[in-house]
Parts: structure tokens; sequence; C-alpha cells
């Protein structure tokens, strides 16, 4: 509805919003395609991970508080998770 040059400004500006939260915790990123994003985190226990969502969540809503552009970008979706090691 926005037009192809407003989608990639709100995929820079969400790349940008998870770089923020991943250099706080020296996590891995990745765009997987599209308007996906992939982030390998590790935590303590899934209490760290919800923490780390919300932290992602306040920066999108930072950042559509403080936008100009006509559109919102929405907050993430926590679609899977698994403990796949566990350090002593």
């Amino acid at each position: 509805a926005y037009g192809h040059a407003a989608g990639d400004r709100a995929l820079i500006d969400m790349a940008d919003a998870l770089k923020k939260v991943c250099a706080q915790h020296n996590d891995f990123l990745a765009r997987i395609g599209g308007d996906e994003f992939l982030l390998l985190c590790q935590r303590k226990d899934e209490a760290g991970v919800k923490q780390t969502v919300n932290e992602l969540r306040s920066y999108v809503d930072e950042l559509n508080q403080t936008s100009a552009e006509p559109y919102k970008r929405a907050g993430p979706s926590l679609t899977a998770m698994a403990r796949l090691t566990q350090t002593p």
C-alpha cells in the first residue's frame, strides 16, 4: 500500500532495532527472507528470552512513536524457541 521504497525503509528500521538488541547481548542476527529475521541468543532461561523480545518491542514502539512514516511497524512475534544446549 505504501510502495517498495517504504517497505525497504521499514525493513531497515526493523533491522536497526534488532541490531541494537543484539549488540547488547552479543547475539547473532540474520535476515532469512522477505520480512523475516532470525535472532539466535543465549539466555539462561525462557524469562531471559522474553525479556529480549520485550526490549525489541520497546525499540519498535519508540520507532513508531517518533517516525514520520504513515505506517506502523509490527513488533516481534516469538514463533519458535528451543534450548539446544545448557551450560553448567
